[in-house]
């Protein structure tokens, strides 16, 4: 498939989110809890955070808008992500040991050849079942599919938003009240989410939505708005499940979609081919302890605001270059496997094919 520029540009300004949303993460980089001594540079770590929280949900809906028409699917590119992971586990594990980490364990080696990677995991579930879904999209008329998308936005989302809101702001706990599981949606870590947020990445493919400017940046303002402020109450604010979450996720997509145009650029197309690997590498011990630990993020937190931003961009931009170079060397270290994967006959054979072919537009009305 050709690489459009305007939406791999897009990518490199969601995993720099992305990593921005993990140098504020009080379990890892912790910018926006060592921040709430100092209230300017809180106010602002509460913006970034509410900004940058769409950027999962995002890289979804571009699945949805690229993989509409995928009626078939085979076990390569699933198997393929799972085997980055673990070779990317033990590449981190062999650098950390080699800067004085301690020696491998037990549990170390369990851990490296476990992909325990809640995104890479729920995308490899969504991708395998994509072509049914596409084949229902496909199938049913535009009105049909709008229903379809206003039911499981107020059964997944609006539903479970509120009961997270309120449970959270009273300390309640309480068991089957969720639509997800039976403790709660996870905090939109699931693929009910991510299966609704590829059918409305599709859904804006196939029928060209466009929404007027003002309207968009409106919808997209007033929803961040209401997540900053509700930011200083509940952390259920920054759910990707979380309502506005979501409509600040789709309506950022359409602006972009709508407004972005630079033709094809191939260093942009180059730049944003490590996203997977920077996605999956940035957040390993190597880089959120030893990198990020050189960043005294603590220490800039507490300071002037114009030094803490400063902190913030070189954090990400040092980040997502040295992810980069590394991924680059992983793949060139793996490409062997890489090319043995492609001729295993059982693992590019479709394990799904639903031989079908829907014009574009098709039961539109």
């Amino acid at each position: 498939m050709k690489r459009e520029s305007k939406f791999e540009l897009l990518r490199i300004v969601l995993i720099c989110m992305v990593i921005t949303l993990h140098y504020l993460n009080p379990e890892i980089g912790g910018a926006l809890e060592y921040t709430k001594g100092t209230e300017i540079n809180h106010v602002f770590a509460l913006v970034l955070e509410s900004i940058c929280i769409i950027a999962v949900n995002v890289f979804v809906i571009i699945t949805g808008y690229f993989g509409l028409k995928r009626m078939s699917q085979s076990l390569r590119k699933p198997f393929g992500l799972i085997l980055l992971v673990i070779g990317y586990n033990l590449i981190s594990r062999f650098v950390e040991v080699g800067m004085g980490e301690k020696a491998l364990s037990i549990n170390t080696i369990l851990g490296i050849f476990i992909p325990a990677n809640w995104y890479i995991i729920i995308y490899v579930a969504l991708i395998l079942i994509a072509p049914y879904i596409n084949f229902l999209i496909n199938s049913i008329t535009k009105q049909q599919l709008e229903k379809l998308i206003c039911l499981m936005f107020t059964i997944f989302v609006v539903w479970n938003t509120v009961f997270d809101i309120l449970f959270d702001l009273f300390n309640i706990k309480m068991l089957g009240v969720s639509t997800i599981t039976n403790n709660g949606s996870q905090s939109g870590y699931n693929i009910v989410n991510f299966i609704l947020l590829y059918i409305i990445g599709s859904y804006i493919k196939k029928y060209n939505i466009t929404i007027k400017i003002k309207y968009l940046l409106t919808i997209y303002i007033s929803a961040l708005f209401l997540t900053i402020l509700m930011g200083n109450f509940t952390s259920t604010s920054w759910n990707y499940d979380n309502i506005f979450v979501i409509i600040m996720s789709v309506s950022f997509f359409v602006l972009w979609n709508q407004t972005v145009e630079i033709g094809n650029k191939r260093i942009i197309n180059v730049i944003a081919k490590g996203t997977l690997g920077i996605y999956i590498l940035h957040t390993k011990k190597v880089i959120t302890e030893f990198l990020w630990g050189m960043f005294s993020i603590e220490l800039y937190s507490h300071g002037g605001i114009v030094l803490f931003i400063i902190n913030l961009l070189l954090c990400v931009v040092i980040t997502y270059i040295i992810c980069y170079v590394f991924d680059m060397l992983c793949r060139s270290i793996v490409r062997p496997i890489s090319i043995l994967l492609d001729r295993i006959k059982l693992l590019n054979s479709n394990i799904v094919q639903l031989g079908i072919k829907f014009d574009e537009g098709k039961k539109s009305e």
